[in-house]
C-alpha cells in the first residue's frame, strides 16, 4: 500500500492539476510569456550544433532533421506568441496545458534522438558539444516550463535519463563524469521545480482569496444589508454613470424618488421588526416594478426612502403611468405575520430627465 501511494504521488506530479481552474489559467498566462523563449533556445542551439556536423554527418540529420524540428518549434512559438495576454476559459486552459505536456514529451524525445544520432559522426569535441546542447536544452526548457510542474518534469526525465544512460554506459571516463555531473544537477533542479510549482500555486490561491474578499467588501460597501438593494452610495455612483452615458448618447432617463407615507406610525406602533419586514416587502415590490421597463435600477437611500432610475426611458405619459402603477402597488395592504399594514407614496414618485446637447436639465414632476 505504501509503494502504491508513492507511485500514485509520483504519477500525479507529471499530470495537470485539472481541479484548480484559477491555477490553470495562471499557468497558461505564465507559459504564454515563457514558451516562446523556450522554442527560441531550442531552435538556435539545434542549428548551432547542426553546423558543427555539416559535412560529417548525413544531410538528413544535419539539415533535414533539424529543419523539421525547427518547423514544429517555430509553429508553436508563433502560436504561443499570438496568445500572449489572451483570456482562456477553464476548459481551454486545461486542454492547452495537457497539449503542452504531450508536446514536451514528444519534442524531448525527438531532440535527444536527433542529438544522439550525431554522436557516431563526431570527435571528442563534437561529442562534448552534444552534451552541452542537451544540458542547455534540458535545463533551459525546464526553466521556461517551471510554472507547469508536469511539463518541466517530463522534459527533465525525457532528456536527463537517456542522456545519463548513454553517456554513463559509453565506457569513456570523461563522458561518465559528465553523466554523473548531470545526474547530480538534476536532483536540485527537480527540487527547485517542485518548490517553485508549489509556491506558484499558493500565490495564485492567495490572489484568488484576496480578489474574492475585495469583491465581497466592495459588494457589502454598496449594499443595503436589510433589503439587499444597492445603497445610497451605489445609487449616486450609478446615477453619475448613467447621466454621463445618456448625455453622450442623447437619450432620456427617468428618476423616481419614493418616501413612504405612514411608515413612522407603523414603526412606532408595531416595532422595528415589523417596520423592517415592511421595508423588505416594499423593496421586493419596487424590484418587480421594473420588469416591463428598460434598464431599471432601484436602491434604498436610507430609512423609508427609495429611488430608481430608468435608462432609455419612454415618453412622459408612459413614465407617469408607471409612477401611478408603483403608487398603486405600494398602497396595497401588506400582511406581516399576524399584522396587516398599509403605506402610501403620494409624492415624489416620478421625475423625468431630458438631455440636451450641452447641458442636462432635470424637471421634477411631483404628484
Amino acid at each position: 500500500m505504501v509503494l502504491k501511494a508513492i507511485v500514485a504521488q509520483v504519477v500525479r506530479q507529471f499530470q495537470v492539476e485539472s481541479n484548480k481552474p484559477e491555477l490553470l489559467r495562471a499557468q497558461v498566462n505564465a507559459l504564454s510569456r515563457m514558451v516562446p523563449l523556450l522554442y527560441f533556445i531550442l531552435i538556435v542551439n539545434a542549428w548551432v550544433l547542426s553546423f558543427q556536423f555539416l559535412g560529417k554527418a548525413p544531410d538528413w540529420l544535419t539539415l533535414y532533421g533539424v529543419s523539421g524540428l525547427t518547423v514544429v518549434c517555430a509553429a508553436r512559438l508563433v502560436l504561443w506568441w499570438r496568445r500572449r495576454g489572451q483570456p482562456f476559459s477553464d476548459r481551454a486552459a486545461r486542454r492547452e496545458l495537457q497539449r503542452t505536456n504531450v508536446l514536451a514529451g514528444v519534442l524531448s524525445v525527438a531532440f535527444i534522438w536527433w542529438a544522439m544520432a550525431l554522436i557516431p559522426y563526431g570527435d571528442g569535441f563534437a561529442k562534448a558539444h552534444i552534451s552541452l546542447f542537451l544540458t542547455i536544452a534540458m535545463f533551459g526548457s525546464a526553466l521556461c516550463l517551471i510554472h507547469l510542474r508536469s511539463a518541466a518534469l517530463i522534459v527533465t526525465a525525457s532528456v536527463g535519463i537517456p542522456f545519463a544512460a548513454i553517456f554513463g554506459l559509453s565506457g569513456d571516463a570523461v563522458y561518465q563524469g559528465i553523466a554523473i555531473n548531470v545526474c547530480l544537477v538534476i536532483v536540485p533542479v527537480v527540487i527547485v521545480i517542485l518548490i517553485t510549482s508549489r509556491d506558484f500555486a499558493h500565490m495564485v490561491e492567495a490572489r484568488r482569496r484576496s480578489e474574492t474578499l475585495s469583491a465581497e467588501n466592495l459588494r457589502l460597501a454598496n449594499l443595503d444589508p436589510l433589503t439587499e438593494l444597492p445603497n445610497r452610495r451605489a445609487f449616486f455612483a450609478h446615477l453619475q454613470r448613467v447621466f454621463a452615458a445618456a448625455q453622450d448618447k442623447g437619450t432620456r432617463l427617468a428618476l423616481g424618488v419614493i418616501d413612504l407615507d405612514g411608515f413612522k406610525p407603523i414603526n412606532d406602533l408595531y416595532g422595528h421588526v415589523t417596520g423592517d419586514r415592511l421595508l423588505v416587502e416594499v423593496a421586493a415590490r419596487l424590484s418587480d416594478a421594473g420588469a416591463a421597463q428598460g434598464t431599471y435600477f432601484v436602491a434604498r437611500l436610507g430609512g423609508d426612502e427609495f429611488a430608481y432610475v430608468i435608462e432609455d426611458a419612454g415618453d412622459d405619459r408612459a413614465l407617469l403611468a408607471h409612477g401611478e402603477q408603483i403608487a398603486s402597488w405600494l398602497r396595497s395592504p401588506v400582511t406581516l405575520s399576524d399584522t396587516t399594514v398599509q403605506v402610501g407614496s403620494p409624492q415624489g414618485l416620478c421625475a423625468k430627465a431630458r438631455l440636451e446637447a450641452q447641458s442636462m436639465n432635470i424637471d421634477y414632476a411631483a404628484r
